[in-house]
């Protein structure tokens, strides 16, 4: 049942971004006057199940949910006993099915198995409680007289039961969270992290006296540039010859991202928070970075923004278009970069640019979408 639950979380997230990437596709058409076609393969829900079911197949066993399980919490979700409830006063519902199917399947197998110790671990402390205070009735009574049953609320208790703490070398920590593997494993993670849509960063303007600006993307269509920023609460631990270290570290993303409305490729950077663990003993060479929680990306601040060295060029501007403007150097490589990742190509086209800022807006603007200036005119470029 824990197995379905993930999957189906991630089936959900996946739902939710590829509705968010077709809504996205569907105005930059409505402002491409010469027609973008949309790139997105045909939705595959049951693809990304199948692919978390056996990613996580691969490191854990899965304890199937027996008959009787299920018929227990179908009884106690119609009751409202227990983990399940009932939603207010039953005019919305019951719910908890799946809540209490994992639970009963948790105390059948300590039942089953009293030479083994069953570390029962949800952070739901309102519906399963909190493992100290007493049960609600009846899961006081599955677990009355079952010795070998121990209910965490985080994977913290689970850390200090089976690890050793040690002192951690924040020097070394610091090394390897630069790494490049540690770089290119936050990208990815930071690419598909559950955040809402859409999320806040900070955007490159250009504008005398405010070259940033605040902004809101729905999406980055680039390569990420990524490193640490701040580090706190190292924590060390030492599981057999190994040694795995905790830190919560803010890192600066920077990229191009797409905005808002869909329509205008920007370069753009933010704070992300994330709880890492990585693999001290190894070192630089394999640190195996997991992101184990994140919050949701945040605009960088001043001292950020000069860290990171955010700015409306991608490095390989003035490499790859020597002779021309560098406004339409910057266009043309944006809109180079979003169609090798939206898998597209795009065909000659033309937009407002705006001297004011230098920001190129779709050639239908009244006004320059970035500081509001009025167009007189439209100025032409090509996108090919």
């Amino acid at each position: 049942m824990v197995l379905e639950e993930l999957a189906a979380q991630q089936a959900v997230k996946y739902t939710q971004k590829y509705e968010a990437a077709a809504r996205a596709l569907k105005s930059l058409d409505e402002v491409t006057p010469w027609g973008a076609a949309s790139p997105l393969q045909e939705q595959n829900t049951e693809r990304v199940r199948q692919h978390w079911r056996a990613s996580w197949r691969s490191v854990v066993d899965v304890i199937p949910t027996s008959e009787s399980a299920l018929r227990e919490a179908a009884f106690r979700e119609a009751n409202g006993l227990v983990p399940c409830k009932t939603q207010d006063g039953a005019k919305a519902g019951k719910t908890g099915f799946r809540d209490a199917a994992i639970w009963m399947s948790a105390v059948e197998y300590a039942r089953t198995n009293p030479d083994e110790t069953v570390h029962f671990v949800s952070s739901n402390t309102k519906d399963f409680g909190d493992g100290q205070s007493p049960y609600q009735t009846p899961m006081d009574a599955d677990v009355a007289r079952l010795k070998n049953f121990v209910h965490l609320t985080s994977l913290d208790g689970v850390v200090e039961r089976f690890t050793t703490s040690v002192t951690a070398d924040e020097k070394n920590v610091s090394e390897i969270l630069k790494s490049q593997l540690s770089c290119w494993a936050v990208a990815d993670a930071a690419r598909r992290a559950s955040v809402p849509l859409p999320f806040s960063a900070t955007i490159w303007t250009g504008t005398l006296g405010a070259p940033t600006a605040p902004a809101r993307l729905i999406s980055w269509m680039s390569d990420l540039q990524v490193q640490p920023g701040s580090i706190g609460e190292i924590d060390a631990y030492r599981i057999g010859e190994h040694e795995w270290c905790t830190a919560t570290v803010r890192w600066l993303l920077a990229g191009i991202g797409l905005t808002e409305a869909g329509t205008h490729l920007v370069s753009a950077g933010c704070g992300w928070e994330s709880r890492v663990l990585i693999n001290v003993s190894s070192g630089t060479s394999d640190p195996r970075l997991t992101v184990l929680r994140s919050t949701e990306p945040t605009r960088l601040t001043d001292g950020e923004v000069d860290a990171i060295a955010l700015s409306p060029l991608p490095p390989q501007v003035v490499s790859k278009y020597p002779d021309e403007p560098l406004p339409e150097a910057a266009d043309r490589v944006m809109g180079e970069t979003w169609a090798q990742n939206a898998g597209v190509r795009l065909s000659v086209g033309t937009t407002r640019f705006c001297n004011t800022c230098n920001t190129h807006n779709p050639r239908t603007a009244s006004m320059c979408y970035m500081c509001h200036h009025p167009f007189l005119a439209p100025e032409s470029i090509l996108i090919e």
